[in-house]
């Protein structure tokens, strides 16, 4: 069963669109893969995905064997919070472009490569986020103690921490793996208004469960009521 604690929900920064742009030109000219950390920002802040589950993607769930890219990569139960599974739509140009580069770094270094050409010549099995070694990060079990009893849920703390590096590195206060599931939550309830439009693009079973994520601005409340009446 995959289940993961939430407690940083409320408290991961939401990002304005200049502090992202700022995250990602860090992330460019620092770190280890700044290739890889490039395409991890992008992922999280078009997509929402948790970090558990994007280091649990592989190749076969991003490309078609024909090696076209997915449009809708589908998250399977075995990889999701609570068993849920749900898609998630790869459509951001910036998104696409930093996964072609990521792909384009492993073909040159020959990281996961097979000799059948299918998948563009990638094992379909191979994690999409790898390591500066040319690693799968590791999912880690661990239990929590609910009031219904143990629960065994997977992590990977040491992916949860290269995000909040990226972060760190660039300046901005509480950013962590959650940021951009929140900041893309504030967004798509800014423009659009719907909670449970929010509550599908982030997997969860009730609308309550998506009010931590939500960065409410104090303009934003301004407006409301300007507009109440």
């Amino acid at each position: 069963m995959y289940y993961h604690p939430n407690p940083a929900a409320s408290h991961a920064a939401a990002l304005r669109p200049g502090q992202l742009r700022h995250v990602i030109r860090v992330a460019s000219i620092t770190g280890r893969q700044p290739i890889r950390d490039v395409m991890l920002l992008w992922l999280t802040h078009s997509t929402g995905v948790r970090v558990t589950e994007l280091a649990s993607i592989e190749i076969r769930d991003l490309l078609h064997p024909s090696g076209q890219m997915r449009e809708e990569v589908y998250l399977r139960a075995a990889i999701t919070k609570h068993s849920r599974p749900r898609t998630i739509y790869i459509t951001h140009p910036k998104t696409i472009a930093s996964i072609e580069a990521w792909l384009a770094y492993r073909r040159e270094r020959g990281w996961g490569l097979s000799p059948d050409p299918e998948f563009r010549g990638f094992r379909p099995d191979e994690r999409l986020v790898l390591t500066h070694k040319g690693r799968a990060f590791e999912l880690a079990r661990k239990v929590r103690q609910l009031n219904t009893g143990p629960v065994e849920y997977r992590c990977c703390d040491a992916l949860q921490q290269l995000m909040s590096r990226l972060y760190r590195q660039a300046g901005i206060k509480g950013g962590s793996s959650h940021s951009g599931r929140r900041t893309l939550a504030a967004k798509v309830l800014a423009n659009t208004g719907r909670v449970e439009l929010v509550q599908l693009l982030l997997g969860h079973a009730e609308a309550d469960h998506v009010w931590p994520y939500l960065d409410v601005r104090p303009e934003m409340i301004r407006r409301a009521f300007e507009v109440a009446l």
